[in-house]
């Protein structure tokens, strides 16, 4: 107990000096104290980039801000996208994917090794190209990671 009492002092003593030696040495304290520290302390960030759209300038952590991500996204869909798909996943598909997702919200694949992630994506096990169909039978709901993996063993996206 006098161990954590010092360590709440020494807390106040970094919050105004940032003394990042005390924080490696805290390594070895309880993981609520842990938890505190991270709370007090946040691990910063990896740096923003500017937006990649020509002529933007705000700063993103992903490849665009979030006004030219829908236009490029919108672009993408009009222009680069295979025009079948665009016929495959029209509003009826998104509203069946929200069900499914709702009823189903984590990965199947990491629940099988023991692990709880939240679902992102919707896989069909037979592709609606190949006669599958969008019955939740043909549906699987899977992390970004598992989706992944299976379009490449399947080679699909990444030949």
């Amino acid at each position: 107990m006098r161990l954590h009492r010092d360590i709440i002092h020494r807390i106040g003593e970094c919050v105004q000096c940032l003394d990042s030696s005390f924080l490696l040495r805290v390594q070895y304290t309880s993981p609520r104290v842990q938890m505190f520290l991270r709370k007090v302390f946040p691990l910063p960030y990896k740096p923003k980039k500017p937006c990649a759209y020509p002529g933007c300038h705000r700063l993103t952590n992903s490849r665009y801000c979030e006004e030219h991500a829908k236009q490029e996204a919108r672009r993408y869909n009009r222009y680069d996208r295979d025009p079948e798909s665009n016929k495959r996943y029209d509003r009826k598909w998104q509203k069946i994917r929200a069900a499914f997702l709702s009823a189903n919200p984590l990965c199947e694949l990491c629940q099988l090794e023991g692990r709880l992630t939240p679902a992102e994506l919707v896989h069909h096990k037979i592709k609606i190209t190949d006669g599958g169909t969008n019955k939740w039978s043909n549906l699987q709901a899977l992390c970004q990671q598992h989706h992944s993996s299976l379009h490449a063993k399947q080679g699909d996206y990444f030949n």
